[in-house]
């Protein structure tokens, strides 16, 4: 008689959630790069992409902004299910999810027109915030807080396991996503939001990559070789 097992359960398919966090990295830059550069009277460096949810093709960057949102959120789930030992096992996602709500509330209220888009708007800020840009704003807030906090709990995490490279470039990309997000007034503030906003997904694209080749390497070490154990039974 032939007895066939595994010694430890078959992996979960969390590599599948971590996924997420790199798909939504490369659509966002990959769309509103593309949008900024194709879009009729819309100049990278004059408007901040953001400004790509207005317009007629407004819907397209509106579709990038709440796919992106759901996937982050979705890696953020599986954040929550790679273990790791101490507070920052819900820290960490739950910043990631909190990144992921801001882009979505960012994608439901698009701002005022201005800075010369959608033409024939006047150049510079808008003259009056409604209440659809007062609620943009607070969700690229969000965004960008929640963003900050996870790099630090990142940075701290990478630390503590020796990884001093990637807690560098943890560190260096919060710091300038925060100087760029800050910076007063309004020059150059087309350039310094795409700036920002590269930097932010790369890092999240870096971080998936990294998390899924390590559940990767997890689940290698967990499955162990199909085991066949033969008990002869002799007859009377």
């Amino acid at each position: 008689m032939t007895v066939r097992r595994w010694d430890t359960a078959p992996d979960r398919p969390n590599v599948h959630l971590l996924w997420c966090g790199l798909v939504a990295a490369l659509l966002f830059v990959v769309s509103s790069v593309a949008q900024g550069l194709g879009r009729s009277g819309f100049d990278l460096d004059q408007q901040p992409i953001s400004f790509l949810l207005l317009g007629d093709l407004g819907w397209l960057q509106r579709v990038t902004f709440l796919l992106a949102a759901a996937l982050v959120i979705a890696f953020a789930y599986g954040l929550s299910r790679v273990p790791v030992e101490g507070a920052s096992r819900w820290w960490a996602p739950g910043l990631v999810a909190g990144l992921g709500l801001g882009l979505g509330i960012a994608g439901l209220f698009p701002p005022d027109p201005g800075f010369g888009y959608p033409p024939p708007t006047p150049a510079g800020p808008p003259s009056h915030l409604t209440y659809t840009s007062t609620m943009h704003g607070i969700g690229f807030t969000v965004a960008n807080v929640c963003f900050v906090l996870a790099c630090a709990v990142f940075a701290r995490r990478a630390l503590r396991a020796g990884e001093r490279t990637f807690a560098a470039y943890t560190c260096l990309t919060a710091v300038t996503v925060l100087v760029l997000a800050l910076s007063p007034g309004n020059t150059g503030i087309a350039v310094r939001s795409l700036v920002a906003g590269v930097l932010l997904w790369c890092w999240l694209g870096v971080l998936a990559m990294r998390l899924i080749g390590r559940d990767r390497q997890r689940s290698g070490r967990r499955r162990r070789p199909l085991v066949s154990h033969r008990t002869n039974v002799s007859s009377p």
